[in-house]
């Protein structure tokens, strides 16, 4: 099953918008044929991708204690893989019950069901988006914003298409030129501490109403609002005259214009023009928070709060809800909460239903009806989501392989921000020191399974049999006489032991089940 992936984005010209071309482009996706159970059921005997005479790390940062690795995977010999299961299952009993009080009270952003309804949640459909530059009588850029504007566009429009399997889609247009605002920069003074402590309060809305009245009351005698959902205002690059000026119904105010009433959008500061971000990567994962996904990083570490030795996330690194810097992809468990993946792309087991066998599990950005996640489920409030990943266009690139298998640990009982989806890796793995294509450095724990990796948990053996060019094979299997409360063999990162500056030498989980 292809789904055709059509992207609009208009240059309007001053004063006057223009029909435009659009151009159409298609994902297509020509999944391989992967190892059926019986083919795969005497593996080849490989020797290991880093035989053990080597080391897989070498010391790279010393205060973070992150390493270097030695080679792209780490593969072993696979086990054999058990018989196929079969994914046709109930999902109902994995649909967690969102359980944290502030987001029941506020039916907010959500890591549990049932799904969001909130009244200014964005329903699938198409919307017409617009980016408007924007700077002060007094502070300019000298670069053409068509210069990097409609590659961003572009981009953030093809993510949605991709990940959405075409149940959103965007209509972009982009004015191509500079819209001065009549006050100078001084007027719009907000520091980041306002706006990511004190987003609420008098003074960070009232700065967040002036620049969207100057903004829009210079744009408005030169731009057609009609049928616009999301404005998209780019101000100067460097500069430092404020943070974020972002929309939020109902906590912010609507502003009308000649045409329509304004209620969402995004103004972002010169933090995300850094080399390290990307400006589409920010439109992503702040228009996903319109759908009611929530950050997956650790709130009280964000921004000005962050630590030089804390980690920022239980899954950073891996998902556009907690850093835009590396992976921008989204996991199959928000995926199925935005209703984004069809039934039959998933799977659920519960302790009373699970039997031992295998499953072919497919990246999650393409578009066809392979599995795209199983779940099993541990509790009311928690299950272990399993998927499996590939580079993609919207990825940056890294010298340790980001394809394979990744197994998360989902508990709909922690608050937003606290760290409710808990990455795990292999025992023995490390933080990975990452040269972002910035030039910075970043820290990563190491948790990609490659073909044969394995881990034992809450009474399950997972292990990866095959890797294929778009999807793994995976065989799951019951401990037999496993003790629960068990010693974990796994690595992880949360509350508990996010600071490295306490346990320098070895990573552990203190996850126990």
């Amino acid at each position: 099953m292809n789904r055709v992936l059509k992207l609009v984005v208009r240059l309007l010209a001053p004063g006057l918008v223009l029909a435009g071309c659009a151009t159409a482009a298609e994902i297509e996706s020509t999944p391989t044929t992967s190892a059926t159970a019986e083919e795969s059921a005497q593996p080849e005997v490989v020797e290991c991708d880093t035989p053990e005479v080597d080391p897989l790390y070498i010391l790279g940062d010393a205060s973070m204690y992150s390493f270097l690795a030695t080679c792209p995977t780490d593969k072993t010999t696979p086990e054999r893989a058990l018989a196929a299961l079969n994914t046709a299952t109930d999902l109902e009993p994995c649909m967690l019950v969102e359980v944290n009080e502030d987001r029941q009270r506020y039916k907010d952003n959500t890591t549990g069901f049932p799904r969001a309804t909130d009244p200014y949640r964005l329903p699938d459909g198409n919307y017409k988006v617009m980016v408007i530059p924007v700077d002060w009588p007094d502070l300019k850029d000298d670069v053409d914003p068509m210069s990097f504007l409609p590659e961003a566009a572009s981009k953030y429009s093809k993510w949605y298409e991709a990940y959405s399997g075409g149940r959103l889609t965007l209509d972009i247009d982009v004015y191509p030129e500079w819209i001065e605002m009549a006050a100078e920069s001084e007027k719009f003074a907000q520091s980041e501490y306002e706006q990511n402590a004190n987003q609420w309060g008098d003074s960070n809305r009232a700065a967040i109403d002036f620049f969207w009245n100057q903004a829009l009351g210079a744009a408005d005698p030169l731009v057609d609002f009609t049928g616009v959902e999301i404005v998209m205002f780019v101000v100067p690059r460097f500069q430092d005259a404020m943070s974020e000026f972002n929309l939020w119904p109902p906590g912010n105010g609507s502003f009308q214009t000649d045409e329509a009433v304004i209620e969402r959008g995004f103004t972002p500061g010169s933090f995300h023009y850094r080399p390290d971000n990307q400006l589409w990567a920010f439109w992503v994962h702040e228009t996903l928070h319109y759908l009611k996904m929530p950050d997956l990083y650790w709130v009280d570490l964000n921004s000005f709060r962050a630590q030089p030795t804390t980690f920022p996330a239980p899954n950073y690194g891996y998902d556009v809800l907690n850093t835009a810097n590396q992976l921008r992809r989204i996991n199959s468990w928000l995926l199925w909460l935005m209703d984004w993946l069809d039934p039959n792309e998933l799977s659920c087991y519960t302790a009373e239903t699970f039997v031992d066998g295998s499953v072919e599990i497919a990246s999650n950005h393409i578009q066809d009806d392979r599995t795209k996640g199983v779940m099993l489920k541990l509790s009311e409030h928690e299950l272990l989501l399993i998927e499996s990943h590939r580079l993609t266009e919207f990825d940056a690139p890294m010298e340790r392989s980001r394809d394979g298998v990744l197994i998360q640990y989902i508990d709909t009982h922690i608050p937003h921000g606290q760290g409710a989806m808990t990455i795990l890796a292999p025992e023995g793995r490390r933080l990975l020191q990452v040269s972002m294509p910035g030039g910075n450095q970043e820290q990563v724990l190491d948790a990609v399974f490659y073909e044969g990796n394995s881990i034992d948990i809450a009474g399950y053996h997972i292990t990866v049999n095959q890797a294929n060019q778009d999807s793994d094979l995976v065989s799951i299997s019951k401990i037999p006489d496993w003790t629960p409360g068990s010693d974990p063999e796994y690595v992880c990162i949360n509350m508990e032991n996010r600071d490295r500056s306490i346990d320098k030498e070895n990573l552990t989980c203190p996850l126990v089940f």
